[in-house]
């Protein structure tokens, strides 16, 4: 879900075009997810999502059909290696970070006994590259589609996830949507399962879904100034360390002084910090001269 985008997100794109074919003019509000579940309950909201199943909610909600299933990894930094996780005290010595609002896996939820919590996903990747967790539990696509946009500032290249298949690293999960145990939700959820059942047999729904692993667009391309035709990607000292393709997207991190402020006459062309958000080097932190950034209409 991004409340930035005019759709609302993929996830929300889709709940909301379901609701709509079953009948109802949905409003969408985003609240914390302390806050989601207490608005239904409270009946400040109709209706919640995207949450998954457990035995609390189930007691308080009835709950769709899965709107869609995400795969619910750990993230690890890099720098520090994957770490070996063969046995719930393994993962009980770890320092293990949260989102605020989730219900994990049964499974990691038995070897945790205390989870360092995060308002939101952002706050818990720069805790995971400044070396605060060790570990961050968090969906797979989200994660990714996260660290590879610009409003995380670290590199993309610095977090991965734990490969292993084990229940105790990874789990795949439905999400619904959740409503309060009244007279009319039967009604409601009955509706809604109709429609999403209805509404997964066209194209329209997987083009939905396809926007689930697309990143953010990019405000600049970058084209080569040197005869090369490929664009020099570098360290903050000017070192090249990869080349891109000519039309490769990016956002800006920082724009320089030079760019922003005032800049000496004779300067040499500025370098700026760049995040890659498409082709082969998405997700990386460079730096690149100012003179391969294309900016404005140009680079849409």
């Amino acid at each position: 879900m991004d409340p930035e985008d005019p759709d609302g997100g993929p996830v929300t794109e889709l709940v909301t075009e379901v609701l709509q074919r079953a009948g109802y003019q949905p409003e969408v509000q985003y609240k914390s997810w302390s806050l989601v579940e207490e608005s239904v309950t409270d009946g400040t909201s109709a209706a919640a999502f995207p949450l998954v199943v457990s035995q609390e909610r189930s007691e308080k909600f009835v709950s769709s059909e899965s709107l869609v299933d995400f795969e619910y990894v750990l993230f690890y930094d890099t720098a520090k290696g994957a770490p070996e996780i063969s046995s719930a005290d393994d993962l009980a010595k770890l320092r293990v970070g949260g989102i605020a609002g989730y219900d994990y896996w049964s499974e990691i939820d038995a070897a945790v006994d205390n989870w360092i919590e995060f308002d939101t996903s952002l706050e818990g990747f720069n805790a995971l590259k400044d070396g605060r967790i060790d570990l961050l539990a968090e969906g797979l696509i989200p994660g990714q589609a996260l660290v590879a946009g610009s409003e995380f500032h670290g590199d993309a290249a610095g977090i991965d996830y734990i490969r292993d298949v084990s229940p105790l690293v990874r789990s795949k999960q439905g999400v619904h949507l959740m409503v309060s145990r009244t007279n009319e939700s039967e009604t409601l959820i009955a509706a809604f399962n109709k429609a999403l059942a209805d509404f997964r047999r066209t194209e329209e729904y997987n083009a939905v879904l396809d926007g689930l692993a697309a990143p953010s667009q990019s405000p600049v391309r970058l084209e080569p100034y040197t005869e090369s035709g490929l664009v020099e990607l570098l360290d903050a000292t000017g070192r090249q360390v990869l080349l891109a393709p000519r039309g490769t997207e990016a956002e800006v991190l920082t724009w320089p002084d030079e760019l922003t402020t005032t800049a000496e006459q004779g300067s040499k062309p500025p370098l700026v910090e760049i995040k890659v958000t498409a082709g082969p080097a998405a997700g990386r932190v460079v730096f690149v001269d100012a003179r391969s950034i294309v900016v404005g209409s140009e680079a849409e």
